[in-house]
Parts: structure tokens; C-alpha cells; sequence
């Protein structure tokens, strides 16, 4: 460049580093707005929205099971729906109530497992009955989205 107008490597750096900074800082700043919304407890909000979308699919499926029909197979599923839902929801209130430790989070993953563990009592039910259940692709559906708020709590719970 023409009469001095050449940036040095120093002053090139130095804008980078502060321009990474400042991103830093904003990301700071938001986990901090965020932390004191939830009184002063840092929650991820992504897994509490992954339990959201967890809690509301499973209030679906509860909705249309009695749709089904009227069989034992089809009770048994709507009651473990029901318990399925109520894990998910002591869940939310140990989330929202301030998970600190690494203790909490493996009682949150354990809770969500319960309910994972419920979808599966919905399948034995038509497995042992040797027919095909009709909530089976749902159920997937429900364990896929319990395992992924599982893995958002274990990288939570390495983080504290």
C-alpha cells in the first residue's frame, strides 16, 4: 500500500482478539440475563426445551390412544402414558427448581428414564399379547427425544 497505509500484523491481531471478545462477552452476558430469570440457578435452556417437546408429544399420544379402541392392551398404554407424563413432569419441577450438581442431573436423567421406560411397557404390552402395537413408531419417537434431553443433561452435568 501507498504512503503508510499498510496495516501491521500487531494491529490485525489485535482487532481479532477483540472482536472474539466481544462475542465472548455477549455470550457471557446472555447466560447471565439468563441465569437471573431463573434465579440465579443456570439452567440449558435447550434441555428444557427438549423436555417441553417431550412433555407435549407424550400428552398427544395419551390424547389418541383411547382412539385405538377399548382393549386391555389399549388401557394398559393410556396408564402408562399417564405415569410416563408424570416422570416428565417431576422432571420439569427438578430442572426449574435448579439442577447445581452432577448428583441432580443423574436424578433428572433418571426420572426421564422412567418415563422412557414406560413407552417400552406400552410395547411389552402388545409383545406379550403377540401383536403388533400400533404406538410402537410413537413410542420411538418418545425414547429418541428422552435420550437427546439425556445427552443435553450429561454434557450439563460435566459442565458444573
Amino acid at each position: 500500500m501507498a504512503n503508510g497505509q499498510q496495516i501491521s500484523f500487531p494491529l490485525a491481531f489485535v482487532a481479532v482478539a477483540m472482536i472474539l471478545l466481544a462475542g465472548q462477552a455477549a455470550a457471557v452476558v446472555k447466560r447471565d440475563l439468563h441465569t437471573q430469570s431463573t434465579g440465579g440457578v443456570l439452567s440449558d435452556p435447550n434441555l428444557e426445551a427438549s423436555l417441553k417437546d417431550m412433555i407435549g408429544a407424550s400428552e398427544r399420544a395419551k390424547e389418541k390412544v383411547l382412539v385405538v379402541g377399548n382393549s386391555q392392551m389399549v388401557k394398559d398404554c393410556n396408564r402408562t402414558y399417564g405415569e410416563a407424563i408424570e416422570h416428565l413432569n417431576k422432571a420439569m419441577g427438578l430442572l426449574q427448581g435448579g439442577i447445581k450438581t452432577p448428583q441432580g442431573f443423574l436424578e433428572f436423567e433418571a426420572v426421564v428414564k422412567e418415563a422412557m421406560k414406560d413407552y417400552e411397557e406400552c410395547d411389552r404390552v402388545y409383545a406379550t399379547a403377540t401383536r403388533p402395537s400400533p404406538f410402537v413408531i410413537n413410542d420411538t419417537y418418545l425414547k429418541s427425544l428422552g435420550s437427546k434431553c439425556n445427552n443435553i443433561a450429561d454434557k450439563d452435568a460435566h459442565q458444573t
